[in-house]
């Protein structure tokens, strides 16, 4: 009893904000003692066996600059370049004894070098932690803090106003907020929207300054692995990205959990190569489309999200190419009817007619046409009312339109002017998205009444 009551004690107080206050986006260098952690015996005790160096992380690059590194040995030079690995390396920060750095694993080219002449040394890493504890100590880690560069846009963090012993005001976080449940690898995860309030008075006290941070909260049963955090702060962006329509962020990683039996809170966050995506989220984008005060079934979302079908799994990916990189509009169209085509490929029986094998490019036009058959009359006439053509006409020249640019054959009408072709990749990226969201369980969109993206795409302009 006296365990659960420390537990619940510890998660009260958690902390959300980080232990350097550094995020993933920040480029930083930290300067530590590092040795490879072969036993956890005298670890901070044999001083001697530690090498001065810095660890720098920018953009897409990690590395750890050693100054009199470690001694190698060589070999006979082959042709090639042959890897060097360490693996656990641990840290020590400087200026600081109570914060610790581990590294799993450091790789480096093999070159030659004179015995002489070794003054650094320079490795490449993938990912590192930080962390309040020692890697000896017993520690449970059970609760994952996430956050993108979006998250405090996108979500509003609710708040509460208390009223002080002095009849002044406060502001303080409100309650955890439900988001989800989901299941990985048979264990059960509870997804939370949570926020932390911060403040700074400002003019001898008269004014405070209140900073209201949202974060997304994953709690697990269990200790939960470095490689599964990465794994669910990877997947997130990825759902967020898809209902977002634009290219997220992962800004923070963190794990928290208590040390021992003593129930203390211990941190640990997490730094691991992501792509960055340098686009800024505009005023008006596709996420709009969901700003109704409409809840879309994010529980369900996040739930078969981590159960979907290969089909599924590889129409988002072809779906995401589209929306986190920068490329043409016949190459957008040749990913978003490539992903059509995989999501359907086990359904043979669009594949026939008659009892006569259909030829690959009507079998496309099918599989599109079955999709568009999963949205609402109301849904699909306001689309045929801003494409000026009945849905079928218009899946027709998508079809033709994508054998034309892959094949170079012209079967039938396709679309040729510029603009029109930009309009219909465009609502054709948006209609799978829709699509992709709904076999997630979102609600079907036409109970909005609102079809602000479809209006958008056919008032736009391409800019040159």
């Amino acid at each position: 009893m006296t365990r659960l009551s420390d537990n619940l004690n510890a998660e009260a107080n958690m902390k959300y904000n980080l232990l350097l206050k550094k995020n993933m986006l920040d480029d930083f260098s930290i300067d530590a003692g590092w040795m490879p952690l072969k036993s956890y015996t005298n670890l901070l005790t044999d001083k001697d066996k530690f090498k001065y160096g810095t660890l720098n992380y920018k953009n897409g690059l990690m590395t750890l600059d050693l100054f009199q590194g470690w001694p190698l040995k060589h070999g006979a030079i082959t042709f090639g370049t042959k890897l060097r690995r360490i693996n656990n390396i641990f840290g020590c920060v400087a200026d600081s004894n109570i914060y610790y750095i581990f590294i799993p694993n450091i790789a480096k080219s093999d070159t030659l070098h004179f015995p002489f002449a070794i003054t650094k040394q320079s490795w490449n890493l993938i990912q590192f932690s930080i962390t309040d504890y020692l890697p000896d100590e017993k520690v449970t880690l059970n609760n994952l803090i996430l956050d993108y560069d979006m998250l405090d846009r996108w979500i509003a963090p609710a708040q509460k106003f208390v009223v002080k012993d002095d009849m002044s005001l406060s502001i303080v976080s409100s309650d955890n907020i439900f988001l989800s449940k989901f299941t990985f690898e048979g264990r059960v995860f509870n997804v939370f929207l949570v926020e932390d309030i911060s403040e700074r008075s400002k003019n001898e006290n008269r004014n405070v300054i209140y900073t209201n941070k949202a974060y997304l909260l994953i709690k697990g049963e269990n200790n939960i692995s470095t490689s599964d955090a990465i794994y669910f702060a990877t997947e997130f962006r990825k759902i967020l990205s898809v209902i977002l329509a634009w290219p997220v962020n992962t800004t923070q990683l963190s794990k928290r959990g208590i040390k021992g039996d003593k129930a203390t809170q211990v941190s640990e966050d997490v730094y691991f190569l992501e792509t960055r995506s340098p686009k800024e989220m505009p005023e008006l984008s596709a996420f709009y489309t969901f700003q109704f005060n409409t809840d879309i079934n994010f529980n369900k979302i996040v739930s078969n999200w981590f159960n979907a079908s290969s089909e599924l799994k590889i129409l988002i990916q072809d779906y995401l190419l589209t929306v986190s990189y920068t490329m043409s509009m016949q190459n957008m169209l040749i990913n978003l009817t490539q992903g059509i085509e995989a999501f359907y490929r086990k359904e043979k029986v669009i594949f026939y007619r008659r009892g006569k094998k259909l030829k690959k490019d009507e079998c496309l036009l099918n599989k599109i046409k079955k999709m568009l058959c999963t949205f609402s009359d109301e849904f699909i006439n306001k689309v045929e009312k801003d494409i000026g053509m009945n849905i079928k006409k218009w899946a027709e020249l998508i079809k033709n339109t994508r054998v034309f640019i892959v094949h170079g054959n012209k079967k039938g009408e396709i679309i040729e002017n510029t603009t029109d072709l930009w309009h219909s990749v465009q609502l054709l990226q948006y209609l799978v998205q829709v699509f992709i969201l709904q076999e997630l369980g979102m609600i079907d969109l036409s109970e909005q009444k609102e079809f602000n993206q479809i209006n958008k795409i056919f008032s736009s302009e391409i800019i040159s």
